[in-house]
Parts: structure tokens; C-alpha cells; sequence
């Protein structure tokens, strides 16, 4: 048998995707390659063999740390091919956004969420969905117990977000409640961070809008480094994480909202904070 090369294979299934199975009917994919064709040029750990189907995947750019790639899904009865999935960043170092696409006479058996579920096992990452979504896409994301994805509280606020006029005049920020507060933090500033995986660590998720329009003063900057020495003669690093009331009142009256360091975000008057 004559098997096709990989990189033959690479720009078929680009082309594939750039296909639906509803432009091109379920009697043209059924003709296209099959698993025992495909398979041979696959590494084993780019393979998922589950109860009726195999996932194949390949990634493309292998020389950029941003993963590209697709999954390809086949029957394991007759070997052809009943669905698609393609995955990459929307920006380097966005969210991981993914498409999906399956076979007419195959769909509800839950291989889009195969697919998905194995896109999440080669990246290490969680699949954000586009916002907005079609009918279709929306109905995928709100199954129950959902086995991939974002956790359903950010999948939420971005729903919420997409409604809501001007929503580019906020930022989602997270705060990790400390076990030891029954409610709300007892001070007037509050620590918060744009990364929620981040924010989890400290304790259980709050999410907030944050405006834009704050004036947050950045460590490593020139700034403020000038308005610690001002402060005093201590190394800025002292006022990283444990800054004294004092240095606070000083920021305020210089025009600043709060101050950042890298995942961490302390708002000097939490009240400017609307909790989601």
C-alpha cells in the first residue's frame, strides 16, 4: 500500500479544515484517506485510541514555543474519518482557542468533546471558546459537567462581558479569598490578580471588573523607585508585597490607583472594584 508523506498529509488536513463536512457531504470524507493510511506516519504519543474512534494528532511550527496543530478523529470500524479539530493562541501568550467540526451521521456521540479533551492533554493548557459564539457552540460549552475548558466561572464573566456596551473600559481581575476572612477583606485595599489559576492559590476565586482608566503604578519602573526613595531610603523591594499604610497615602497623593508586579495587583481603594 502506498502510504502518503508527512508532509503531504500536513497540507491535506490544512486543506480539510478550511473544509466543512457540510460543504462537501459525508460521501466525499468517506473517500478521503484512511486511518491504516494515516497512521504509520504518526508518533505514538500523537495517537488516542478510544472505544470506536482514534485521535490523531499533528502540530505544525514545531519551532515556536506557540503550539499549532490539529486533530484528526477516524472511525475504528471502517477507518474513515468522522471529525476534525484544529487549536492555537489568539496572540502569543493569549488564550488557547479551538474549532471543532464533525461528520453529520456521527455527531452527538461526543467526539468533538474527545478531541477537545485531547488538545488539553497535549498542551497542558485549557481551551477558552470564542466569545461571541454561534447557537451550536454555545449549546457545546453549556453541557453538563463539562470535561474541558476554562473553569465555568470565567467562561461566565466573559459571557457576561460580551453583553455589556464598553466592555474594553474594564479588565477581569481575581482575588484568592484567604480562608481566615468569613467575607470580605477587612482592609481598604485589596490584592488582586489578572491570572486566575494565580489568584486560586490564596484561597477561593472572587472575580471583579477593574477599569482600565486606574493609574497603577509599576514595580520596576523608574517611578517607583523614585517614590520609595522619597519614601524613604529602603530597598523598593520592601514594598512589594507588605507596603506600609504610609507608602499608600503617599501613592494616592502622587495620583496612583495602586500598584503592579507582574500577576500582582494591589488596588489602594477597593471599592473600585466591582465584584462580578
Amino acid at each position: 500500500m502506498l502510504f502518503i508523506g508527512m508532509e503531504m498529509l500536513r497540507k491535506y488536513i490544512r486543506q480539510v479544515l478550511d473544509e466543512s463536512y457540510n460543504d462537501v457531504g459525508v460521501d466525499v470524507v468517506k473517500r478521503r484517506p484512511k486511518l491504516s493510511e494515516v497512521l504509520p506516519k504518526i508518533a505514538p504519543q500523537d495517537v488516542k485510541v478510544l472505544p470506536g474512534i482514534t485521535l490523531v494528532h499533528i502540530q505544525y511550527d514545531k519551532s515556536i514555543i506557540d503550539p499549532y496543530g490539529e486533530i484528526t478523529a477516524y472511525d475504528n470500524t471502517d477507518g474513515t474519518e468522522v471529525g476534525n479539530a484544529s487549536y492555537s493562541h489568539s496572540y502569543e501568550g493569549g488564550p488557547l482557542h479551538g474549532t471543532i467540526d464533525v461528520r453529520p451521521d456521527k455527531r452527538r456521540q461526543k467526539l468533538g468533546t474527545e478531541m477537545y479533551k485531547f488538545i488539553e492533554e497535549i498542551t497542558a493548557e485549557k481551551i477558552h471558546p470564542d466569545i461571541p459564539n454561534s447557537k451550536s457552540a454555545q449549546a457545546f460549552w453549556s453541557q453538563p459537567n463539562r470535561p474541558f475548558g476554562m473553569k465555568q466561572l470565567r467562561l461566565e464573566i466573559r459571557r457576561i462581558l460580551s453583553d455589556t456596551e464598553n466592555n474594553e473600559d474594564y479588565t477581569i481581575v481575581y482575588r484568592g479569598q484567604p480562608k481566615e476572612y468569613e467575607g470580605d477583606s477587612p482592609h481598604s485595599s485589596i490584592w488582586v490578580s489578572p491570572d486566575e489559576d494565580f489568584a486560586a492559590e490564596y484561597g477561593d476565586v472572587i472575580a471583579y471588573t477593574m477599569p482600565n482608566e486606574l493609574n497603577l503604578l509599576e514595580y520596576g519602573f523608574d517611578d517607583f523607585e523614585e517614590l520609595a526613595h522619597e519614601f524613604g531610603d529602603a530597598d523598593p523591594e520592601e514594598y512589594i508585597f507588605e507596603p506600609p499604610e504610609e507608602f499608600i497615602e503617599l501613592a494616592k497623593s502622587k495620583g496612583y490607583d495602586g500598584f503592579q508586579n507582574e500577576d500582582n495587583i494591589l488596588i489602594f481603594d477597593k471599592s473600585k472594584l466591582t465584584k462580578i
